[in-house]
């Protein structure tokens, strides 16, 4: 993947939240950024050293540059390919050396809490610092990654700025498998290579804990099982697990089941009834049904319609 170059990085919007009003560069027309998901903008070297207050999870990478981050009283110093999270509703300015930008992916606090089951699986102190930020009562500041020479961080946040300026219909789709890409690379990292503004609460560790056990035992898991697994009652972690994530733990595990299928019927030669089977389903026609109520066509329709499309 080629570096994204400046002239194209200028069409993207400034990163001066005001919702879904953004300044546009140089009267670029641009999308209006998506009120729900993920979004790429730019800070440049000759903007004013604007203080920052967003109510997003603030993503910063040194792309192809140098840069000085202030918040909380300190001052960090990112070199080329550092990536710093910022927690939302944390205060910070930046300033750009040279003649540079700095992309920023923009998270909101929602959706990385929907989308928490499939990052906890990484675990690590990424995982604990996003839990800790949407649902712990104290939380870290900032998490910075350093020494990330890795090429396959640079390609996905390539590819990010790249489906923010050219996404078509399933961008927010692709923009979310690319995140949750880029949490799995920045997982891996070994501890030296991190530095965590603050000491972690111990509450969001059980609710990740909770996420991973549901992605792990998808096929036979109960709400009656999970319960019993964590020795709480069943109507307490229905409660947790809905407070957590904003879906019910039925919502939670009817996505992991169609993350499963989908990825088979696009990517292996299986039959529907054992493609059901892996997936947890009580038979092929539950599942049948289940999967067009909820894609608007059925399991073999969709395998069909993507062997089209290739």
């Amino acid at each position: 993947m080629p570096t994204v170059s400046v002239k194209k990085f200028n069409t993207l919007t400034a990163n001066k939240h005001t919702e879904l009003a953004q300044v546009l560069i140089n009267g670029d027309t641009h999308s209006v950024p998506d009120p729900n998901g993920i979004n790429v903008f730019r800070i440049d070297a000759e903007e004013p050293h604007e203080l920052f207050t967003h109510n997003t999870f603030d993503i910063l990478y040194a792309m192809d540059c140098n840069a000085e981050v202030k918040l909380c009283g300190k001052s960090i110093q990112m070199k080329k390919y550092n990536i710093i999270f910022i927690a939302p509703e944390v205060p910070y300015r930046v300033s750009v050396s040279g003649n540079n930008i700095m992309p920023v992916i923009s998270v909101r606090r929602d959706t990385v809490g929907t989308h928490f089951h499939r990052i906890s699986v990484f675990g690590g102190v990424l995982s604990g610092f996003i839990a800790d930020s949407v649902w712990g009562e104290v939380s870290a500041d900032y998490l910075l990654f350093s020494s990330l020479s890795d090429t396959g961080v640079d390609t996905v946040i390539n590819m990010l700025i790249n489906e923010e300026l050219h996404g078509g219909p399933n961008s927010r789709m692709m923009k979310t498998q690319l995140l949750i890409c880029l949490f799995g690379y920045l997982c891996a990292r070994p501890s030296s290579t991190y530095e965590l503004s603050k000491t972690k609460i111990s509450r969001s560790e059980q609710i990740a804990k909770i996420l991973t056990y549901i992605q792990d035992n998808y096929r036979t898991v109960t709400l009656e099982k999970l319960a019993e697994y964590f020795h709480y009652t069943v109507p307490y972690v229905s409660k947790l697990v809905r407070s957590a994530t904003g879906l019910t733990f039925t919502e939670i595990l009817r996505e992991i089941k169609f993350d499963v299928c989908r990825s088979l019927l696009l990517n292996s030669d299986l039959k529907i009834n054992k493609i059901a089977e892996v997936a947890g389903f009580q038979n092929t026609d539950h599942f049948n049904r289940v999967f067009k109520k909820h894609m608007g066509i059925t399991p073999t329709e969709f395998k069909k319609k993507k062997s089209i499309d290739k």
